[in-house]
């Protein structure tokens, strides 16, 4: 399955974040919570309030955004 997944990242000033979505591919929406609550940067580790969105999406979606990232 393919997620999209929305994280606030901070450290950009005082009380300041930035929003940055991720793709990735996981066998459930737990699994990929738990990563991402140890990704560096990641706003609010301990209350878990840094993960603001994870949907599952299709393939093409998936690819699509990939690509984005990297481009």
């Amino acid at each position: 399955m393919y997620y999209r997944i929305l994280l606030e990242k901070g450290h950009v000033g005082a009380g300041k974040s930035q929003e940055r979505m991720y793709y990735s591919a996981g066998n459930d929406i737990i699994s990929l919570y738990a990563a991402a609550m140890v990704m560096p940067g990641v706003k609010n580790k301990r209350r878990g309030n840094g993960v603001k969105l994870i949907e599952q999406i299709s393939r093409e979606e998936f690819l699509k955004g990939k690509l984005r990232a990297q481009g």
